[in-house]
C-alpha cells in the first residue's frame, strides 16, 4: 500500500486488491476505487492487460500513480513485468522504467484471451 496525492492535492492510496489479480487507487475516503489496473501471473511474470481509471477522475494522474506503484511493487516481489496493456506499456517506455519487463509474446496473449474470455476482470 502507498499514499500519494493526485494533480488537485487529494489523498490516494494504491493497494492490490483482495482477489490479488489488480492494484486499486482510491480516493481517501471512498469506497469504491477510482480505478485498477489488472494482471495475470504466471511464474515470475506478471501480464498487466488492462488499465482503468473513471471519466470524472480525467486529468487527475491517477493511472500515472496506480501505474507507477504496480511496477515498483511487481520489481520489490521479483516479477518480471509483461506489458500487454497499451497504457503500462507506454509507461515503462517514457519513464525508462529499470525494473525487469519483457515484450509480449503470441503466447502471453493467448493467456490473456483465455482469462478475459472467460469474463474475468
Amino acid at each position: 500500500m502507498t499514499d500519494n496525492h493526485d494533480r488537485t492535492g487529494a489523498a490516494v492510496t494504491v493497494r492490490l486488491t483482495p482477489q490479488g489479480d489488480a492494484y486499486a487507487i482510491c480516493l481517501d475516503g471512498a469506497d469504491e476505487p477510482a480505478g485498477a489496473t489488472y494482471f495475470i501471473e504466471v511464474g515470475d511474470d506478471r501480464i498487466f492487460f488492462h488499465t482503468t481509471v473513471g471519466d470524472e477522475y480525467a486529468g487527475r494522474g491517477l493511472a500515472g500513480i496506480l501505474v507507477d506503484h504496480a511496477l515498483s511493487d511487481t520489481r520489490a516481489r521479483g516479477k518480471t513485468v509483461v506489458p500487454v496493456c497499451p497504457y503500462v506499456r507506454a509507461r515503462v517506455e517514457k519513464t525508462a522504467w529499470d525494473g525487469p519487463w519483457r515484450t509480449p509474446t503470441a503466447a502471453d496473449l493467448a493467456v490473456v484471451g483465455k482469462h478475459t474470455e472467460g469474463g474475468a476482470e
